[in-house]
């Protein structure tokens, strides 16, 4: 079933709960004592699941058997189409680079050491949002 909008995932979020349910026969206190939610939690994703956080709906779903998935207007799957060069690279803290930085990944040895004959071990961050001549490969 392909999903247009944002108001078909707040439909189909509660019904895939519901059949996860009726498939087990559990009541809603039941179900969540499973899933080990509060018995509130469950309910409102049951019944109005943009009230809760994007990770609960997700960990709910994953525990029920199921899985959101990021699909593009003609219901192409995004991770399909993620390129190592926008899913891998992270900064020494962890975090991701910004959108706008062009990212490097830091290759080898940088030039000048090359050029001294310096030998180097790469230890650290693979990636760059920094682009300097010369540097980097």
């Amino acid at each position: 079933m392909a999903v247009g909008a944002a108001e078909d995932v707040e439909e189909l979020i509660p019904l895939a709960l519901r059949r996860w349910r009726r498939e087990h026969q559990m009541s809603q206190r039941a179900a969540a004592a499973q899933l080990d939610v509060p018995p509130g939690q469950f309910a409102r994703a049951e019944s109005s699941p943009a009230q809760l956080k994007l990770g609960t709906v997700v960990s709910l779903l994953r525990s029920a058997g199921y899985a959101l998935r990021v699909v593009d207007a003609d219901g192409i799957p995004l991770a399909g189409d993620v390129r190592a060069a926008e899913a891998l690279p992270r900064t020494r803290a962890g975090a991701r680079f910004p959108a706008t930085a062009a990212v490097v990944r830091l290759g080898g040895e940088p030039r000048w050491m090359a050029e001294r004959g310096q030998s180097f071990q790469l230890r650290g961050p693979q990636w760059t949002g920094e682009r300097r001549p010369g540097q980097y490969p």
